[in-house]
Parts: C-alpha cells; sequence; structure tokens
C-alpha cells in the first residue's frame, strides 16, 4: 500500500478485519480498504509529530493514536474526525484496548506502564512502574482482567486491570 511519504510506525487492522490503520512518521494516520488496498479517506491529520502507536476501539468506532509531539488522540473511526479527548501523554510505542473497550493501556519510553479511561481521558492509576526500560509491547487478556507488558530492559510484566498493581514478574528473557 502506498501513500506514507515515511515510516510506518504502527499497523492495526480494524476488529471486523474490512481495514487497515497505519499511523506514520509524516504525522498521518491512514485508513485502508483491506480488500483493494485503497484508501477510504483523506489521512487523518491532528498530531504535530510522528504517529508513534495506533490501536482500533474493539467495536471499530473509535481509533486512538499517539505521538511523538506528546499527545493521544481519540478519532471517530466512522465520521474520520477527530474525537473528544487530545491528552498530554509521553509517546507510547504501544497501545491496547481492553475487550470491552472501557480502558486504553499505553506503554512508555520511560518504562511505565498506564492505564486511560477513553471517555474521560483520565488516567485510572498514574504511573505503573516495573520495567526499567520502554515498554515495547501491551496486550490485554481475552478476559480484560490482566494486561501484559514487555519492555526492552527483557522483562514481562503481568498487571491486573482492575488495580494497576502487578501480579507477576519480572520474567526475564535471556538472550544466549
Amino acid at each position: 500500500l502506498r501513500g506514507h511519504e515515511y515510516a510506518v510506525l504502527s499497523i492495526a487492522f480494524s476488529p471486523d478485519g474490512s481495514r487497515i490503520i497505519s499511523g506514520s512518521y509524516d504525522v498521518t494516520i491512514r485508513i485502508w480498504d483491506a480488500t483493494t488496498g485503497a484508501e477510504v479517506c483523506a489521512p487523518l491529520r491532528g498530531h504535530q509529530s510522528h504517529v508513534s502507536s495506533i490501536a482500533p476501539s474493539p467495536d471499530g468506532s473509535r481509533i486512538v493514536s499517539s505521538s511523538f509531539d506528546g499527545t493521544i488522540r481519540i478519532w471517530d473511526a466512522t465520521a474520520h474526525t477527530l474525537g473528544s479527548y487530545n491528552g498530554p501523554i509521553t509517546a507510547s510505542p504501544s497501545m491496547a484496548y481492553s475487550p470491552d473497550g472501557s480502558k486504553i493501556a499505553m506503554g512508555s519510553h520511560d518504562g511505565t506502564l498506564s492505564i486511560w479511561d477513553p471517555t474521560t481521558g483520565t488516567n485510572i492509576f498514574g504511573q505503573l512502574r516495573g520495567h526499567h526500560d520502554a515498554v515495547s509491547s501491551v496486550v490485554f487478556s481475552a478476559d480484560g482482567l490482566r494486561i501484559i507488558s514487555a519492555s526492552s530492559d527483557t522483562t514481562i510484566r503481568i498487571w491486573d486491570a482492575a488495580t494497576g498493581t502487578g501480579v507477576l514478574g519480572p520474567l526475564e528473557h535471556d538472550d544466549p
């Protein structure tokens, strides 16, 4: 698929698999038809710096994006317009919606994890600390009760999504 002017940093399928969503160094988010490869709308513009991570909501109605400009933005995925929340953050290399759409987990370059309410823009638990380097990946369990975070410090941690407390880790990964 061609359209971005610079490197793509994040990509995802819409929950129904009909769309591909990409975020790029060119400060845009693009939405593509997964069957034809055609862009379905004009590029989404709102960030002032590289789009570091994107994630669609479980129902496909919203897209959350993070940028090196220190903001997150929530977009209406149907109208292709900027939603209601623009919050200050540290650029997130990885984000994930909870299965019910009530929370967004965000990993950070400073080694912290934060959990946000996508409706109010509230950071629910503050900064969750446990990693010593960038949190490169976050994912919710299928039941939404746990969050797994992976870090450049070679560790994996498991968190309770309801309380923000660590429940397991660090699980260490050794490279020979």
